[in-house]
């Protein structure tokens, strides 16, 4: 086996504490999935019945964060059905373990806040296909599609930003090798 500079120094950050060698796309996914990432994007947005009405003039927050709380998703029925529906049919090549852990983490935008069902549980309360969206200063308070345009916008900027956050790791750690290697040793 030939040790060149690069092996060297990849074993040598190989011996680093896990943290200090997460690079995003090389150990640390951003989002993953991003179609589930991209619903709850398109998603939320839109009041819910639990939002904080007096938060906003509108019915949508343009923002997400501000008036629904991560308690008031995990136990919001429009919103749970509606986001699992979302997931189901956008995210149809995802391993079904991956929108489990997803769901887990992530579906009430906060991974300390626990939904009130499962994947499997909240998408068994959609009883019929969802027909219609909701309307921008509508509540959301029935399963709804969620915009497909929003949703595909989200998912490409999500996967876009990810990709350049991945080369950006990618020529990070090249010039790491190469200021290492590069220096001159004194004896």
């Amino acid at each position: 086996m030939r040790f060149t500079p690069q092996l060297v120094a990849s074993g040598l950050l190989a011996l680093l504490p896990a943290p200090t060698v997460a690079f995003i796309g090389h150990v640390i996914v951003m989002y993953d999935p991003s179609c589930g990432f991209a619903c709850s994007d398109a998603l939320s947005g839109f009041m819910l019945d639990c939002s904080d009405h007096h938060h906003v003039s509108s019915g949508h927050s343009h923002g997400g964060s501000g008036p629904t709380t991560p308690e008031c998703r995990g136990d919001n029925t429009p919103w749970l059905t509606t986001l699992a529906y979302c997931i189901d049919s956008t995210c149809e090549a995802s391993v079904p373990a991956w929108k489990e852990k997803y769901w887990l983490e992530q579906s009430t935008g906060s991974p300390a806040v626990a939904p009130k069902w499962s994947f499997a549980e909240a998408l068994a309360q959609v009883k019929e296909v969802p027909t219609r969206e909701v309307g921008e200063d509508e509540m959301l308070n029935f399963t709804a599609l969620a915009s497909h345009e929003s949703w595909q916008t989200n998912k490409l900027t999500r996967e876009c930003f990810e990709e350049s956050e991945t080369t950006h790791a990618r020529y990070g750690y090249a010039s790491f090798l190469v200021l290492r290697t590069d220096k001159p040793h004194k004896n």
